[in-house]
């Protein structure tokens, strides 16, 4: 059996009543607590000074034993509520800080009707992680007990040598004790809600949330929903060192993990998050870097062009080599554009004429018919970016763009699956967030 502890308040039924064992004794008897709290109101902590009951009963069952009185000599009418709302968080956190490792018994059948509501009520709504037990003992009768209640003239010697509990042999004890079971409301209000947040991919919020009841939860939870922040906002190195300093580790998660391709990969996946959270303005902003990375793949890998010398890193930004760019593409490029300045950056719109000129030639003009279309819907997505400073509906949207987000990100799934050839976990996030759930 696990180390324990007991807390109980102690009624009129403790420590023996009717020659059977009250609530709290029998408690102790079954689950041997390694020590005992006694909730003593002003009637019993009377009682406990002037005959010392409820100690030299419990040494009786188990000499060492360790017991604890907490005197609440103000509590006079422990018919009110109020006083134990107040004393049983203060008394239980305080028996949580000096047995951490320990399951803390509570014992809810002894005292007033008042005091059992106020602990069960603890139960639901504590606000630190206790491993706590409501148990509940029947009487030997199964219905009221219409025994002489504890007082004044009880005698403990008396009652201990005539306790049925004692003498019957330990194999046919009568156990009638039940754990009651119970759902800490403040844990499953912080769970629901966290949860709330994982389905908007709000993992900022869902932080947020987790600070006000971390102790509840998975030790590592916090770091794993700070890497898929991360994981949101692209910052894909930080996302991985968090993720494998929790249980769920980065390639558990990452379904793409070579570098270029998981750039790319992520970056979709982190447009479609911002058409799902309805932020078209910022969507409509972060089209163009996904397309002209699209656009330079589909020439590298797609097309078979070395375009890593033809172009070069100027400050960060990519630029043709005016010297290695073959004499067709220059013309392609002239074409289109009369005079071609070479010093401006590669963008979608410079590498779609020679995707053109070389899906004609090898054939291949799937990849020039999705990305022209794609690059129309640019066009169209880039004019309400650059000239809408506030939100954008998705009625804005559909009239602007001609199209729904959601078609202008089918179409860019379908061409990353053709350009690195194969299927991709495009609900990623949300497995995502079901391994994270498991944690929760």
């Amino acid at each position: 059996m696990e180390e324990c502890v007991l807390f109980s308040p102690v009624g009129s039924t403790d420590p023996i009543r009717g020659d059977f064992d009250g609530p709290m004794l029998h408690i102790v008897r079954y689950y041997k607590p390694k020590k005992v709290y006694l909730f003593l109101t002003a009637e019993m902590a009377k009682r406990d000074r002037e005959k010392d009951i409820y100690v030299w009963t419990l040494k009786q069952l188990d000499p060492a034993i360790e017991i604890v009185k907490l005197y609440h000599e103000d509590i006079d009418k422990p018919q009110i509520m109020d006083k134990f709302d107040k004393y049983y968080p203060e008394d239980l956190r305080k028996i949580y800080e000096e047995n951490p490792d320990c399951t803390v018994l509570a014992n809810v059948t002894s005292g007033t009707a008042q005091m059992m509501t106020s602990l069960r009520f603890f139960a639901a709504t504590a606000d630190f992680p206790i491993k706590l037990k409501l148990i509940a003992v029947d009487t030997p009768a199964k219905k009221s007990n219409h025994s002489v209640a504890v007082n004044d003239e009880y005698n403990k010697e008396e009652s201990w040598a005539n306790n049925l509990d004692n003498i019957t042999d330990s194999s046919e004890i009568e156990v009638r004790c039940k754990e009651i079971k119970h759902d800490n409301i403040k844990k499953a209000l912080v769970k629901n809600i966290i949860v709330k947040y994982l389905e908007t991919y709000d993992y900022k919020g869902a932080l947020t949330v987790l600070q006000t009841a971390e102790y509840f939860f998975a030790a590592d939870l916090r770091l794993m929903l700070k890497a898929a922040d991360y994981r949101l906002h692209l910052e894909h190195n930080k996302a991985k060192k968090c993720f494998d300093s929790s249980s769920l580790k980065y390639k558990e998660v990452y379904p793409v993990q070579s570098s270029d391709c998981r750039d790319i990969f992520e970056y979709i996946m982190h447009l479609k998050k911002l058409g799902t959270r309805n932020n078209l303005l910022e969507f409509a902003q972060g089209v163009s870097p996904v397309l002209y990375r699209l656009s330079y793949m589909i020439l590298k890998k797609s097309l078979n062009i070395p375009m890593d010398d033809y172009t070069f890193q100027d400050g960060g930004v990519r630029k043709y080599k005016e010297s290695k760019l073959p004499d067709s593409y220059k013309k392609e490029l002239e074409k289109e554009f009369r005079k071609m300045n070479y010093n401006m950056p590669v963008n979608t719109s410079n590498l779609l004429p020679l995707i053109k000129y070389e899906a004609e030639k090898q054939k291949k003009m799937l990849y020039y018919d999705l990305m022209n279309k794609l690059r129309d819907f640019e066009k169209n997505v880039r004019n309400i970016a650059v000239h809408e400073i506030i939100a954008i509906s998705k009625d804005t949207f559909k009239k602007n763009a001609k199209t729904t987000w959601e078609k202008i990100i089918n179409d860019i799934e379908k061409l990353y699956q053709i350009i690195f050839a194969g299927n991709a976990d495009w609900n990623s996030y949300d497995h995502m967030n079901e391994k994270i759930r498991q944690y929760l």
